[in-house]
């Protein structure tokens, strides 16, 4: 792999850090074509394990992960207990049967 230092110096005369930089290019609308977005996409997989395997991210990224399992578990739990939804759950007065099938 080659240095990064040019990198950082482009950063450092940008007075940009690497996480500003990373956030735009995914978030900005004008980088949305821009190769280096869709590499940094094409490969988010392998960037969350080696964040995730990392002794200084992985307990926030553990936490982060259940936190957005429970809030998608939340959100998906209220959309099928709706009434609007054309099939409504009482949770209070089912059966064991019908919560295990739940």
């Amino acid at each position: 792999m080659p240095s990064l230092d040019v990198v950082f110096d482009a950063l450092d005369r940008c007075e940009i850090s690497a996480s500003e930089f990373i956030i735009a290019l995914i978030t900005s609308q004008c980088y949305q074509g821009h190769h280096h977005r869709h590499n940094l996409i094409l490969h988010c997989s392998s960037i969350f394990r080696i964040l995730l395997h990392h002794p200084d991210t992985r307990k926030n990224l553990l936490e982060l992960s259940v936190d957005i399992l429970k809030e998608t578990y939340h959100q998906e739990l209220h959309v099928l207990a709706s009434e609007d939804n054309g099939w409504h759950f009482g949770a209070s007065s089912a059966t064991t049967k019908q919560m295990e099938d739940f």
